[in-house]
């Protein structure tokens, strides 16, 4: 419980000094805990969490497009930390391109690899 009252003051834009000072901890247990807790956390433990461009190579698209499409709300995703940074389920965007779904004019769907 401890550790996810940490990733949810991190998000929220607490620095680790100050979540230390709450939690009698030093600053750096506090970011050993933020690394190696948020994932696990964010994905319910499966550690499937992806960066934008992780996103962007499953439904073959660029980053940027990825970017685009959690901004407008196309894509479920969670920002994290102070910067905001973007994170995604692999399994919503298996999902997505499982289902074929039609995202900003573009169907997503499964492709075979070139090699």
């Amino acid at each position: 419980m401890r550790n996810a009252a940490i990733i949810l003051l991190h998000s929220l834009g607490f620095s680790p000094g100050e979540i230390g000072k709450l939690f009698h901890l030093a600053e750096k247990t506090v970011r050993e805990i933020y690394r190696g807790q948020g994932a696990r956390l964010m994905t319910g433990g499966t550690g499937s969490i992806l960066t934008c461009a992780e996103a962007a190579r499953v439904l073959r698209v660029h980053p940027n497009t990825v970017r685009r499409w959690a901004d407008a709300g196309k894509l479920p995703s969670v920002r994290l930390g102070t910067r905001g940074d973007r994170r995604f389920k692999r399994e919503e965007l298996e999902k997505v391109v499982r289902e074929g779904r039609e995202i900003g004019g573009r169907t997503i769907q499964a492709r075979a690899r070139k090699r």
